[in-house]
């Protein structure tokens, strides 16, 4: 009775104790390429208009985003207080269909999900000698996937000057503010959805109605597309 009392409480303790490594929470996480059943799945991913990261780690949740038009991965997370380990559970698929890469996209969200009660990985952070980082996270089972902290060629990231938005965190108008001329802008939600639209006629947008939580706004200048991140509050 002891033993199976000691459990339990591993067993609570385990879903309730955690200490989020910042690393993992501070940076913007994009899949270089996966190993899965000894097989080498380098990402497609390229060009422009891409919703980065790929892997975005919060307090208490994790998103996997490929294409903004396509599915998406979320769940809850556990960080183990002492080692690089963390364990995801409650999971699910958001299912709009897939529009791109949707090979890639299946692979990666299985090699996440596991078997959908719950998967745990250890991740090691390696500093790159040019001073980005490198992310690897691997399953029970020996399967990884790399990241790195920095787009692929061809994707704006968070941090371009040449817009802006503010202010950031917001709680009901949003503005933008550009260096270039722009067309159109569209909000997402960290489950890829689209949830506000717009068009460069204002400069301005009510996010009132908006959830609180994270989101990302894509802005089309030209042939460019750049993705800014905003906190609702």
């Amino acid at each position: 009775m002891k033993n199976i009392c000691l459990l339990l409480c591993l067993g609570l303790y385990a879903h309730f104790s955690f200490s989020q490594d910042p690393v993992l929470t501070d940076n913007n996480w994009y899949i270089d390429y996966m190993f899965i059943d000894d097989t080498e799945h380098p990402s497609p991913i390229g060009g422009i208009g891409i919703i980065d990261p790929n892997l975005y780690f919060e307090t208490s949740d994790v998103y996997g985003i490929i294409d903004p038009f396509s599915d998406s991965f979320f769940a809850q997370v556990d960080y183990h207080p002492t080692d690089p380990i963390f364990t995801l559970f409650d999971m699910g698929i958001t299912l709009p269909g897939c529009q791109a890469y949707c090979e890639f996209a299946g692979l990666y969200f299985q090699l996440l999900a596991g078997d959908f009660i719950e998967n745990t990985f250890e991740y090691s952070v390696v500093n790159n000698s040019d001073g980005s980082l490198s992310l690897t996270i691997t399953d029970m089972e020996g399967d990884f996937a790399v990241f790195n902290d920095f787009p692929p060629l061809g994707i704006e990231d968070f941090s371009n000057d040449s817009i802006q938005i503010y202010p950031n965190p917001v709680s009901e108008i949003l503005n933008i503010n550009s260096k270039l001329p722009w067309s159109e802008f569209f909000v997402y939600d960290m489950w890829g959805r689209q949830v506000l639209e717009g068009g460069s006629s204002t400069s301005s947008m009510d996010v009132s109605e908006l959830h609180s939580g994270t989101y990302l706004i894509m802005i089309e200048a030209g042939m460019d597309r750049f993705i800014k991140k905003f906190t609702k509050n």
